[in-house]
């Protein structure tokens, strides 16, 4: 089965990276791949939970799924929450495996591209940003995963800056 262009170019962007840290000592930098991916977060967790659930559903990006607590807004549900504050969309694609696929959920709610317009981990164009989301979708497609995308649209054209201009009374 050939791959879509965009999960393709998903897997080679991941084999570059992870080659680029072997050549750059691997072990050296393991605590600081760790951090910046996120990947340890959830490690624990993710082992702890039952391996699957028909209802599990998943809640998947940045700092507003971080926030959300599905077990007070959905009491009862088996819905869990995998959000990273400042995250953007290719840092969730290198931990979309271990915390969206391995946990066998029926679907994933996927919030996530606010941190790359803010320029959190440098200048990245709208079509990467959509190239991480198709290959997102991609992914939780070939495991029988509903997607569902939620967004939050920007209301400044400076998102990047940290101060807000006072208005004149």
């Amino acid at each position: 089965m050939l791959l879509p262009k965009v999960a393709l170019g998903a897997i080679v962007l991941a084999l570059v990276f992870w080659t680029l840290l072997l050549l750059m000592g691997y072990s050296a930098i393991n605590q600081d791949v760790n951090h910046f991916s996120g990947l340890s977060r959830y490690q624990k967790a993710n082992l702890e939970l039952p391996r699957s659930n028909p209802k599990r559903i998943v809640f998947f990006g940045d700092s507003i799924n971080r926030s959300l607590e599905p077990s007070r807004t959905f009491p009862n549900r088996p819905y869990i929450n995998r959000g990273i504050t400042r995250q953007t969309t290719f840092q969730m694609l290198l931990r979309f495996h271990q915390d969206v696929i391995d946990l066998h959920p029926a679907a994933v709610v996927i919030l996530a591209g606010i941190n790359d317009l803010a320029g959190h981990t440098g200048k990245v164009s709208l079509e990467q940003i959509e190239a991480n989301h198709a290959a997102m979708a991609e992914m939780s497609g070939s495991n029988h995963i509903r997607v569902i995308f939620a967004s939050v649209l920007p209301v400044r054209s400076d998102l990047g800056s940290t101060r807000r201009k006072k208005s004149s009374p």
